[in-house]
C-alpha cells in the first residue's frame, strides 16, 4: 500500500448529511489545504485505524487525522472549522465550551443525521479535488 497522506477526514460514506458535510468542506476551505477524505466503510479506514491503535468508533464518529493526532466527534469538527474560510472559521470559537457537551450536541446530531437528509447524497469533487477523495 502506498504511503497515504497525513491529514484525513474518515467520515460516514453512506451517509448523506456526512457527505453533504465533506462537499461544503470542499467548497469553503481556505486555499491550499492538504486534507484528504475516506469513508469510514473503505477498506484504508481500517488499515489506518489499525495502525494508529483506533478501534471502537462505530460509524457516526467523524475521525480527523492530523498529522500525528487524531480527534474524533465535536472536537474534530471545531478544528475543521478553523480550516474553512470566514465566517466558517469562526465556528471554531465554540472549542471553549467543555468537550462532554459538546459531543452530547454531536452525538444528537450524529444519531438523526439520516433523517436529516433521507435522500442519498454523493461527494462530487471537481477535477482539482478529485485526488484528495481516498478508496
Amino acid at each position: 500500500m502506498k504511503k497515504l497522506p497525513e491529514r484525513i477526514l474518515f467520515y460516514d460514506g453512506e451517509c448523506a448529511f456526512c457527505n453533504r458535510a465533506v462537499q461544503f468542506i470542499l467548497n469553503h476551505e481556505k486555499g491550499g489545504s492538504d486534507l484528504h477524505f475516506c469513508s469510514l466503510q473503505d477498506p484504508i479506514a481500517e488499515v489506518v485505524f489499525q495502525e494508529r491503535g483506533i478501534a471502537g468508533l462505530g460509524e457516526r464518529t467523524m475521525v480527523l487525522i492530523w498529522d500525528d493526532g487524531v480527534m474524533v466527534k465535536s472536537g474534530a469538527g471545531l478544528f475543521l472549522c478553523t480550516t474553512l474560510s470566514p465566517p466558517f472559521s469562526w465556528l471554531g470559537v465554540f472549542k471553549i465550551l467543555p468537550t462532554k457537551w459538546r459531543d452530547y450536541l454531536y452525538d444528537f446530531i450524529a444519531s438523526r443525521r439520516r433523517r436529516i437528509f433521507k435522500s442519498g447524497y454523493c461527494v462530487i469533487p471537481g477535477t482539482a479535488q478529485s485526488d484528495r477523495i481516498l478508496g
